[in-house]
């Protein structure tokens, strides 16, 4: 039976001692294959001589992707560490200086999460690795948003839309998974190129402007849906609650498809009456419209 964690621990310890040879000395070029053939010729696990030398990867903007997800997440390691050690010390990329291709990193850890849908929070999951390891005391805050404007450069989408799902919730929190935070802008952007976006972040905008800010939740009172319209926003609102979708794409098509019943409740039903419950129940209403699109984004957030 093979021992992953032996396998992950040994391509880590021995990931750097080529740089010590006099080959790697000589045609520096050459570090991470020297390694490659030396783990090969030391008899280790044919996974921890490819993690060596696939540890650099990827090293551009057209590199390939480690090919196996042991050596992908020896070189998500790596470069992790090299971006806490160089935080920690204030080495932090400004303008265009950036001596220690820290950039260069980020966008190979975040191609690398996107392409293994590695589960990683960009909060608690560098908080936890920070502080394991022992780096200098840090403001984290800067490797976070070191990371989110990479994102932007390499997802090549409206920004807008970025925010947008940096603003869903999920109980109550922010969405902070790397991977969530790619998929859903990623098919959020899909979903607007073969729409009607602009009548689609029209409506949903008029959803959250409806609302007060100061709003407290209450649950819904059936009995007080007195209108066709009320009636079928609700019902349309339950069915979409009780699916469980496939994928990301499922979900926005099946979130978007709530503009029909949404219209005819703007175009009839008035929100702001004089009865104050009948007034909170249909404010209730839209707020669980709203609550549903913040599973995946804020969509007041986006501009056009």
């Amino acid at each position: 039976l093979v021992d992953m964690q032996e396998i992950l621990s040994n391509a880590i310890m021995y990931a750097k001692a080529d740089l010590l040879t006099q080959m790697v000395y000589e045609f520096p070029e050459l570090q991470g294959i020297m390694g490659y053939y030396y783990a090969k010729r030391f008899g280790f696990h044919p996974l921890v001589a490819l993690s060596i030398k696939e540890q650099y990867l990827p090293t551009g903007e057209d590199s390939v992707l480690p090919s196996h997800l042991i050596s992908a997440i020896v070189a998500l390691s790596i470069k992790l560490d090299n971006i806490f050690t160089l935080f920690s010390l204030g080495k932090i990329p400004s303008g265009s200086k950036d001596p220690f291709a820290l950039r260069r990193a980020a966008n190979g850890i975040l191609k690398i999460i996107s392409y293994y849908e590695l589960d990683f929070d960009l909060h608690t999951d560098i908080a936890r690795l920070y502080e394991a390891a022992g780096y200098k005391t840090s403001d984290l805050s800067h490797i976070e948003s070191f990371f989110l404007e990479r994102l932007e450069g390499m997802l090549k989408v409206n920004p807008s839309l970025i925010r947008c799902v940096l603003n869903a919730r999920v109980d109550n929190k922010p969405m902070r998974n790397l991977r969530s935070i790619i998929t859903h802008t990623q098919s959020l952007s899909a979903f607007f190129e073969n729409s009607d976006k602009e009548a689609l972040v029209r409506l949903f905008k008029r959803v959250a402007n409806i609302l007060e800010d100061s709003i407290e939740p209450t649950p819904i009172i059936e009995s007080l849906l007195t209108l066709n319209a009320e009636k079928s926003l609700y019902q349309a609102l339950k069915s979409l609650q009780s699916q469980h979708f496939a994928n990301t794409d499922t979900h926005i098509a099946a979130l978007f498809a709530l503009k029909i019943p949404l219209e005819a409740f703007f175009e009839s039903v008035l929100v702001n009456v004089e009865n104050k419950a009948l007034k909170t129940n249909r404010q209730m209403l839209v707020l669980e419209a709203y609550n549903e699109f913040l599973r995946i984004g804020d969509i007041k957030d986006i501009s056009l």
